[in-house]
């Protein structure tokens, strides 16, 4: 008896044996990416379309990410109605916080999959004048914000600024 426990011990731990292992049926579920991964995604995005057009890249700024966010959550949460409501909050906040002379915005709603929803509001953005004008301003700073509603749809915020050097990011000059 010792021996058939050692001989399946052996088999065992040489991997001889097989061992059933269930695999999960049914359809897949793929869950929607992060809101950091869209964020993130929609700044490299619009610092490739500044590049394209000679323009210097849009330093990611978390304070004013945070900025665009809350804009973006009170949206999607209907405590603001979609559009700009509140940005003299975010233009002063930003001022007081950073110190920045010069700010505007990007609002953008939609409810694509999850895979479109940076591509539509980039698109949407540089097809509207107003939009591309703040896209492609003279500005050094971006804050970005993403935020979905419970029916599903995306609100997007991405707001720009230049102005003074901000003790927030020592290394620029």
């Amino acid at each position: 008896m010792r021996r058939i426990y050692g001989l399946i011990l052996m088999l065992l731990l040489t991997g001889c044996i097989p061992i059933a292992v269930p695999i999960p049926s049914g359809p897949r579920t793929t869950e929607p990416p992060p809101i950091a991964a869209l964020e993130a995604d929609l700044h490299e995005r619009i610092n490739v379309y500044r590049s394209s057009r000679n323009l210097p890249a849009l330093h990611l700024d978390p304070f004013l990410s945070s900025l665009a966010r809350g804009h973006s959550e009170r949206m999607a949460s209907r405590q603001r109605s979609f559009g700009h409501a509140g940005i003299e909050e975010r233009v002063e906040a930003a001022r007081d916080s950073l110190g920045v002379g010069i700010f505007s915005e990007n609002v953008a709603r939609n409810n694509y999959s999850p895979d479109r929803v940076v591509d539509s509001a980039v698109s949407g953005w540089v097809s509207s004048s107003g939009h591309l004008q703040n896209l492609t301003g003279d500005y050094d700073l971006t804050g970005v914000g993403i935020a979905r509603a419970s029916d599903g749809t995306y609100f997007i915020t991405q707001i720009y600024a230049s102005g003074m050097v901000s003790d927030h990011h020592p290394d620029r000059t």
